[in-house]
């Protein structure tokens, strides 16, 4: 059961329409509604407001953190990028903690991938003197700030807060942001009726994206002997992957990293290959910091590399 997370209702839109889904819950302007097996959480604009909305929709549904899907508009500082295109964010960075996220998209996608900045404020490229003046009140200058680093291809100020929330709940394989570009970071808003005229017409991709993961995570999760197996080689791994880490002295960022590299492998692979374990070096092989992060890049390598039947 899938949590969706728009920051507007012209994002939202096409999700209330396509599944008929029903208001449930109003927290000021966070507003959860669901039916059958979908959640959708508009929070509002905001990396707090995203923080508070995932977390209320997971403490709400508790069975329904399987798959996490974040989804609306960014502005790009790529021309060639047009309007109305669709892409799902593959590196997602917190411009304010230089903190980076590394969705791990298991199952194949036609939509193009690119890199997404989250910011407290929007992003403009242009220069103050230049800067549109608001339509609303006082005509004042709206506060923003410029893009720091060339190499992004988009920007938004959620989707960091998104991952870094929903990766209290699920696994990172599981977390995704589709993201419509809305803006070449002129400093201009765009109207709601562009937001919904845009999603309209990527919602067949973004709903293939949504069924084919909500199908792929729900049919792993049916048996309930498929479960017994599971719980038990998670068990497993976890008192194997631990000591891999005592043994090469890893941080706990080096065994986040082994632990995302061996959920990739075992996704991909005949589990039965427990050719894995050779790294399980024993008490006595015990190594320093210097030999611990290199053994560590085999190992990493082994798992993304590894030719798997």
């Amino acid at each position: 059961m899938p949590i969706i997370h728009t920051a507007l209702h012209s994002e939202a839109k096409i999700f209330k329409e396509e599944f008929k889904l029903q208001k449930i819950k109003s927290y000021r302007k966070i507003e959860i509604f669901s039916r059958d097996n979908l959640v959708l959480v508009v929070s509002g604009i905001g990396k707090v407001s995203t923080s508070v909305g995932i977390t209320l929709a997971s403490e709400l549904f508790p069975k329904s953190k399987d798959f996490y899907l974040n989804f609306g508009i960014a502005g790009s500082s790529k021309k060639e990028i047009a309007l109305g295109e669709l892409r799902i964010a593959d590196k997602v960075i917190d411009l304010s903690t230089d903190r980076s996220y590394f969705p791990d998209c298991i199952l194949q996608t036609e939509i193009a991938s690119a890199s997404l900045g989250s910011s407290d404020l929007p992003v403009a490229n242009i220069s103050d003197e230049n800067f549109p003046l608001t339509s609303i009140g006082l005509n004042s200058k709206i506060k923003y700030i410029k893009p720091k680093d060339n190499s992004l291809d988009l920007y938004d100020m959620e989707a960091s807060s998104f991952f870094q929330s929903a990766i209290y709940f699920t696994e990172s394989h599981r977390i995704h942001s589709l993201k419509i570009i809305s803006d070449h970071l002129e400093g201009i808003f765009c109207k709601a009726s562009d937001v919904e005229d845009w999603a309209a017409v990527q919602k067949e991709n973004v709903f293939t994206f949504l069924l084919d993961h909500q199908k792929y995570f729900s049919d792993g999760m049916n048996s309930e002997s498929s479960n017994h197996k599971d719980e038990s080689l998670e068990s497993q791994s976890k008192l194997i992957l631990g000591k891999i880490q005592s043994n090469l002295r890893l941080t706990s960022s080096q065994m986040s990293q082994l632990n995302k590299a061996f959920e990739t492998w075992k996704i991909h692979s005949n589990i039965k290959d427990e050719t894995w374990k050779k790294f399980l070096y024993s008490e006595s092989d015990r190594v320093n910091k210097e030999e611990g992060k290199n053994r560590l890049k085999q190992i990493i390598s082994y798992f993304y590399n590894r030719d798997t039947k």
